[in-house]
């Protein structure tokens, strides 16, 4: 016979392998058709913010779990948040609704409907921040209580607040359908009632810059990301190779991470390593002296200049994917920033040549997660599909400047990638500016237009975003390709005093429908969008990208891919301070191999 401890550790040790996560663009489909075919409630979509979240037990999918935006109107959690209907309109964005839990069937464990719930409550915060750049504080979820008793959820902390009235709200009009349901609710923090009904008009949470981001990066995952490229193909003519590839390679990285930015500069670096710091890189012996020789300039610019640059990119792009599938950070609507960058040092140098760069940002982590070459002979347009052709993206939004607001890329995102995408509109395009630029902005109502306001840098710069979805009813022959929603954004920036007023006002078009993209979402999505800016400026200013004058071969896109990795390192193992952490580096090469795990 066993007591109670021992059942303690047995369910412990039955729920060793369980993890929760949210699922990968690739699941979506299955996870879609799961809920539709076993929920009693069967399943269409979810609306505006969401995350879809599958159990796994020993790789097994046994759960499922639909994260949405909250109801807006709710008696009894608004009493008991003690908010106004204002404040409710602006943080109703922290709550969080439980739409879809379902165990699948044939699935029969004790307690594993509110352990899984518990897991996914210990990360939904993170993720929603993650995904949508603002946190959750407080969940709900209604329990039609002739199916269930709603045990799961008490276990997990939940409080009944009572039943519904059996109304349902459908564009923004109450129907009874007579159907009562209880109340669950729970805070995600100890101060979430206290911040909610809070009168301060000050964001939500100050504390946010402060946080220390989400660490996605082990020291596994960096062993696989050189495991993978040592076996990539070696170029180089069999005769006269004294060292492997590999050590190469890592050798430029390690360098990279310690701020060394000039293959001089890194054969330096590399000569003046310590003998166990040079065995731990694989440098090769002298055949007679037995002494560890660290590889010449001309070596590692030979690699640089012959190594094959779109098999790494290929290396690095599916290493970064699965990095990010696993902590659950390249989920199903992630951001993807399109923009190009030219180095300008290489063009610039005797007998050097144009060398443009396409990259895809991912705009939640600030890392490049591909990357392609812009020949001198075609342009960005058609690269741009080139570059998402072999990435799956749907389900996710992508956005891009006026360059590829272009019939053909729409078309390209909406139907052969299901994506959606969110492009600024210029003159490039006349008739779409001038049709979008004459609809009565000033006429739309307060719920089609959001603003902020912002000091720092000495300026004040209030944004203004209307959002339009009626330009088909304007003009009927409007016909970009799935378009839902055009918008107008107007900076007004000036300094302190007042001094020097700025105005700026740029249009746009998105396929994003309304209930998928408030007013609010589009501006931060727009905003993001130059967040890749910030990832130029560290790879010109901190690495000296622009002053490189290297040319020849693949060796200067293969430096931006090295820049690239070493950001995307960083940012990963959660160092925030790019800069500062090459300093770091820098100063002890011992840290740089131990943190590549040699």
């Amino acid at each position: 016979m066993t007591n109670s401890s021992d059942h303690q550790s047995l369910d412990r040790h039955r729920f060793d392998t369980l993890v929760v996560r949210p699922i990968e663009p690739s699941e979506r489909s299955r996870w879609n058709e799961e809920i539709r075919t076993h929920h009693y409630l069967g399943f269409r979509t979810m609306p505006g913010e969401s995350i879809r979240y599958v159990a796994l037990l020993d790789g097994e999918w046994v759960a499922l779990l639909g994260w949405g935006s909250a109801a807006w109107s709710n008696g009894h959690r608004d009493r008991m948040i003690g908010w106004t209907i204002p404040q409710r309109a602006r943080r109703l964005c922290y709550l969080a609704n439980n739409l879809r839990y379902l165990i699948l069937p044939k699935v029969s464990l004790p307690h594993l409907a509110s352990k899984v719930l518990a897991l996914c409550l210990h990360r939904l915060s993170s993720d929603w921040e993650n995904r949508y750049g603002h946190p959750v504080v407080f969940v709900e979820t209604f329990v039609d209580p002739s199916r269930f008793a709603g045990t799961c959820y008490k276990a997990a902390g939940f409080q009944n607040l009572g039943e519904t009235q059996g109304y349902r709200r459908n564009a923004g009009r109450y129907y009874y359908h007579g159907a009562v349901k209880r109340i669950f609710v729970r805070s995600l923090r100890k101060d979430a009632l206290r911040l909610l009904s809070s009168p301060d008009n000050l964001p939500l949470f100050q504390a946010k810059e402060a946080r220390v981001p989400v660490k996605a990066l082990g020291k596994r995952d960096i062993q696989h990301l050189m495991d993978d490229l040592s076996r990539t193909s070696d170029t180089r003519k069999r005769r006269g190779i004294r060292h492997s590839q590999i050590s190469l390679v890592a050798t430029l990285v390690c360098a990279i991470l310690s701020g060394v930015c000039h293959t001089r500069a890194m054969a330096e670096w590399a000569a003046n390593l310590s003998n166990s710091l040079k065995k731990r890189l694989g440098f090769r012996r002298h055949p007679e002296t037995k002494i560890l020789i660290a590889p010449s300039e001309p070596t590692l610019r030979r690699t640089l200049q012959s190594i094959d640059i779109e098999e790494v990119d290929r290396v690095l792009s599916g290493w970064l994917k699965q990095v990010l599938s696993k902590c659950g950070l390249g989920g199903e609507v992630s951001v993807l920033t399109i923009d190009g960058k030219a180095v300008r040092g290489a063009s610039k140098a005797k007998g050097g040549q144009k060398i443009h760069t396409l990259a895809a940002f991912l705009q939640n982590r600030g890392i490049v997660v591909a990357q392609k070459n812009v020949d001198e002979k075609t342009n960005e347009i058609p690269e741009l599909r080139a570059l998402l052709a072999p990435m799956e993206i749907s389900g996710q939004i992508v956005t891009a400047d006026a360059m590829h607001t272009q019939t053909e890329t729409a078309r390209f995102m909406t139907e052969d990638k299901k994506a959606d995408y969110v492009f600024t509109v210029k003159k490039n395009q006349p008739t779409m500016f001038e049709d979008i630029k004459s609809l009565p902005w000033e006429a739309f109502p307060p719920r089609q237009i959001f603003s902020t306001l912002d000091k720092g840098h000495g300026r004040i710069e209030r944004r203004t975003l209307t959002v339009s979805s009626e330009l088909k009813e304007d003009f009927p022959e409007f016909s970009f390709p799935e378009h839902q929603q055009v918008f107008r954004l107007e900076r007004n920036t000036s300094n302190l005093d007042g001094s020097h007023p700025r105005t700026e006002v740029v249009y746009g078009v998105t396929s994003l429908s309304p209930q998928k993209a408030s007013p609010e979402r589009l501006l931060s999505l727009v905003r993001g969008h130059w967040g890749i800016e910030s990832l130029h400026w560290i790879r010109d200013v901190v690495f000296g990208e622009d002053k490189s004058t290297t040319r020849k071969g693949s060796a200067p896109v293969f430096m931006t891919l090295l820049r690239n990795l070493a950001i995307a390192l960083l940012r990963l193992s959660g160092r925030k301070k790019i800069a500062e952490s090459l300093r770091h580096f820098s100063w002890k090469a011992s840290r740089t191999l131990s943190f590549l795990g040699f």
